[in-house]
């Protein structure tokens, strides 16, 4: 039993370590979205994505319609 919860405290731990990497925003990151933003190339946003975000429920903001 103790090398059962070994091994799930290592998957535990490695998952929480592939999630908090794939969070990191570098510079890099940050240059290509200002060469993106200052760019004349159309942006196209998924717009499921953007429903799924929630932009300040909590507060009394609104959801976004279907539209």
């Amino acid at each position: 039993m103790d090398g059962l919860k070994r091994v799930i405290t290592t998957m535990a731990l490695c998952l929480t370590a592939v999630f908090a990497y794939s969070q990191v925003w570098t510079a890099q990151d940050s240059l290509h979205l200002k060469k993106l933003l200052e760019s004349d190339q159309e942006l196209h946003l998924n717009m499921d994505a953007v429903k799924s975000i929630d932009f300040g429920s909590a507060v009394g903001g609104e959801k976004l319609d279907d539209a």
